[in-house]
């Protein structure tokens, strides 16, 4: 009946129609064809530039992560730098052990070396996760004279581990052939957490 009705009008509705039935065939194929295609392509464009921003994201990450282990390195060997120039225990032990030695190496006797105090819980002591460093401190009384007394010190100081010296004093007593010196000796000690004894025990 519709066919009937196209037949029956005029030559212009009749080019309208077809034109319209040609259009709407078209759009038809169209969308079915051409739009998923189109779609497909859109999210692959997408896609690409969604990978090409996380490549770059994941590049500028690894830089980063390639400077952090590059800091993290020169720390630890800064840090392997300032421990080398701590005592370590066994050291600290050899050190007060040989001023003895020292002392009469420079012309000079020791009458007297007391430590000072629990050496490990002075103020000053601290700890990280895995290194403890604290002081040892020494009063020492010897006798000499004065340019040995001078000699005796630069002995002590000429090692390269970290110490210092306090509390010196020089005097002579009547019947002391020399000068009598007394001064204090810290040495400055580090030591690894798993050689530290519990101090709970």
């Amino acid at each position: 009946m519709l066919t009937e009705q196209i037949m029956k009008s005029s030559p212009f509705s009749r080019i309208i129609v077809s034109v319209s039935m040609v259009i709407l065939l078209a759009f038809a194929a169209y969308n079915w064809a051409v739009s998923p295609q189109t779609t497909y392509l859109n999210a692959s464009q997408k896609y690409t530039e969604m990978n090409d921003t996380v490549q770059k994201k994941v590049l500028v990450i690894k830089k980063s992560v390639a400077v952090k282990k590059k800091q993290l390195k020169a720390t630890r060997e800064k840090i392997d730098g300032l421990k080398s120039n701590f005592f370590t225990p066994s050291q600290s032990s050899e050190f007060f052990s040989g001023i003895e030695m020292l002392a009469e190496n420079s012309g000079c006797n020791i009458e007297l070396m007391t430590f000072k105090g629990n050496h490990r819980r002075e103020p000053g002591d601290s700890k990280t996760d895995n290194v403890r460093f604290y002081r040892r401190c020494a009063s020492v009384r010897f006798i000499g004279g004065y340019g040995q007394i001078i000699e005796f010190l630069k002995n002590i100081t000429d090692c390269p581990e970290n110490l210092s010296l306090s509390d010196l004093s020089i005097s002579s007593l009547e019947g002391v052939q020399g000068l009598v010196c007394n001064i204090d000796i810290t040495v400055y000690i580090s030591e690894d957490k798993e050689l530290i004894p519990d101090e709970n025990g």
